[in-house]
């Protein structure tokens, strides 16, 4: 923000006076007026965030928080799933960086509330060909630390014999929240795996 005035709020004589800085933005060229310091390193005034929610669903919509969440593992290196997505170079499609796009994608593509954002490929950007909506159980299984069938009906095997977890781990040199996920039936159930 340019700054274009200064001005002291208070009362003359004290020393814990306040300041109003009047800026110009450098997006909309628009003249306001603000009384914190961090207006001078602002990008805009507003109008560029304001511009984000022309669309109207931004933050009320559920598949506004999938879009934002697969931005923020992609771009923000604060993330703590970044060195799963961006780091390792996963990306997004030019066309989903604006979320009116991908929520016409989504819907079309049989988006329901209960449904996560899934890529095909693992190792695949997020792209309108690579993406899918899928249930918590098919998500689990398409990760890179993804298990073999054979290794869960073994896991299986040894949870029914009543082994305790972190001994199933060792044993199989498997991690340990991957044993708690089949023993919570978040993946790989045993009907599916050995049906009666």
């Amino acid at each position: 923000m340019k700054l274009i005035k200064v001005e002291c709020i208070g009362p003359p004589g004290k020393r814990n006076y306040k300041k109003r800085f009047t800026v110009e933005c450098p997006v909309c060229l628009s003249i306001v007026t603000r009384r914190g310091w961090s207006c001078l390193t602002a990008k805009s005034c507003g109008c560029v965030s304001n511009a984000a929610v022309k669309h109207g669903m931004a933050q009320k919509h559920p598949l506004y928080r999938v879009w934002h969440g697969m931005r923020g593992r992609c771009l923000s290196t604060g993330n703590p799933s970044f060195k799963h997505y961006g780091g390792r170079g996963i990306t997004i499609c030019p066309e989903w960086e604006d979320f009116k796009v991908f929520y016409d994608w989504a819907i079309s593509a049989g988006w329901l509330p209960e449904l996560f954002l899934d890529r095909e490929d693992n190792d695949g950007n997020y792209t309108p060909d690579n993406c899918r909506f899928v249930t918590v159980l098919k998500s689990n299984r398409n990760k890179s630390n993804t298990i073999t069938e054979a290794q869960a009906v073994a896991i299986h095997g040894l949870l029914d014999a009543g082994h305790p977890i972190h001994a199933i781990a060792r044993i199989l040199n498997i991690p340990r929240y991957t044993i708690t996920n089949i023993k919570r039936r978040l993946c790989w159930l045993k009907e599916e795996l050995c049906p009666t």
